[in-house]
């Protein structure tokens, strides 16, 4: 799906993280992360589907893959 970024930056819990300053923050751990690495990017590939009568967007994560 046009528009949007494959991947995005996690925390360990795998939650997306917002940028907050000089860091990111998690929402679920409730934490700021100070150093964000490559094996900190998540991947979400959204698909889209069309069988001639409808359509469909399915989004795979990495843990999907």
């Amino acid at each position: 799906v046009d528009g949007e970024d494959w991947w995005y930056p996690a925390c360990k819990c795998h939650k997306s993280v917002t940028p907050d300053s000089s860091a990111y923050y998690c929402s679920r751990c409730v934490k700021h992360v100070f150093q964000m690495i490559p094996s900190s990017c998540r991947f979400r590939v959204k698909l889209r589907v069309i069988d001639g009568t409808v359509d469909a967007v399915f989004v795979m994560f990495d843990g999907d893959m």
